[in-house]
């Protein structure tokens, strides 16, 4: 018996889909960018919040300490940008490569409300791939 041409037509977009659906869960996705804490539970405003940032992978990932941080804070169900800081910002990439943890101090500014908090930390490979891991909570208190 001889399979029917519309089976065929089947089998083939059931092999596009699986294809398309593996290279989404490939090393280009965020499974190998860096895992990124905080180290304390509980800051004051205008205190310095220390993030870890370690890189699991064999990969290279760029960031910059200055515009890289993005501070959160938590209103209901969704995170909430808070405003940046005013500072000058250099265009500095430094780089993290395979096995490697760095620790960087992130500035949460004095006028900031109590709350709950993350840091959401933009790093970039060269080939473009860019992603924003975030960190655990902590809690921002007078």
């Amino acid at each position: 018996m001889r399979p029917s041409f519309r089976r065929y037509v089947s089998l083939f977009a059931l092999a596009a889909t699986v294809a398309a659906c593996d290279s989404g869960l490939g090393p280009d996705d965020t499974l190998d960018s860096p895992l990124v804490e905080v180290t304390t539970t509980t800051v004051a405003p205008g205190a310095i919040v220390e993030l870890l940032a370690r890189n699991a992978s064999a990969t290279s990932w760029y960031y910059n300490t200055c515009s890289s941080p993005r501070l959160q804070r938590r209103e209901g169900d969704a995170w909430i940008d808070t405003p940046d800081p005013l500072i000058l910002c250099a265009p500095d990439q430094l780089r993290l490569d395979g096995g490697e943890q760095v620790t960087i101090g992130v500035g949460v500014p004095a006028g900031v409300p109590a709350g709950i908090y993350r840091i959401r930390f933009r790093v970039a490979r060269r080939d473009g791939v860019e992603v924003s891991p975030s960190t655990n909570t902590f809690t921002v208190a007078p």
